[in-house]
């Protein structure tokens, strides 16, 4: 396995990531919204990619690349950085009972 993070948390950074990157290139395009729509995707679906709340399949990947101008490579490189190691060990919990037995009267 991977270090203590789960799947579904490396995949929703993952998505988030892609998220991010599908913005800036759609900044550097100098489009807005309405324009990737008119060429392949709704207004839902095109938001649920940028924001990562929406999985992706190698299909939807390729489409977003046709629309976007860029190779698939491009578009994903470097978003799994650091999603497989482990995470660093937790903070211990805040607790106010044990913070109460601590403080001076």
């Amino acid at each position: 396995m991977y270090g203590h993070i789960g799947q579904m948390a490396r995949d929703s950074i993952f998505m988030r990531r892609l998220g991010h990157r599908i913005r800036q290139f759609r900044g550097t395009c100098g489009w807005a919204g309405k324009e990737i729509m008119l060429k392949e995707f709704n207004r839902k679906q095109w938001q649920r990619l940028e924001t990562g709340r929406q999985g992706a399949s190698v299909a939807t990947l390729l489409k977003v690349c046709e629309v976007l101008g860029v190779n698939l490579a491009t578009l994903v490189d470097g978003l799994d950085d650091g999603i497989y190691e482990e995470r660093p060990q937790a903070l211990p919990r805040y607790s106010r009972s044990a913070d109460r037995k601590k403080r001076p009267n």
